[in-house]
């Protein structure tokens, strides 16, 4: 009897983990390079998802979604939902 609850349970974690690998796999990556107005790549500088927008109109994220880029100017920003967004480069 305890032999059996114990396979629900782990079946039952199975399940609620591939579900969960699935929703991380639907989310998308975005890349970019950061340069200034002359080309030159802009090292260390913050690249912040401030809003998505939704039929039109800006909406605020509750959190924000950012990261740096690197010596050459690119990021790369991982887990991030379908849709179109207003970024915000602080350097």
């Amino acid at each position: 009897m305890a032999l059996k609850r114990i396979y629900k349970e782990l079946v039952a974690l199975f399940i609620v983990g591939f579900l969960g690998m699935g929703m991380a796999f639907a989310a998308g990556t975005i890349t970019g390079t950061v340069t200034d107005k002359d080309g030159n790549p802009l090292a260390f500088a913050n690249v912040v998802i401030t809003h998505k927008i939704v039929n039109g109109e800006e909406v605020a994220l509750r959190s924000q979604i950012g990261t740096v880029t690197d010596l050459d100017g690119t990021y790369v920003m991982t887990g991030v939902s379908d849709g179109t967004y207003k970024f915000e480069v602080i350097y």
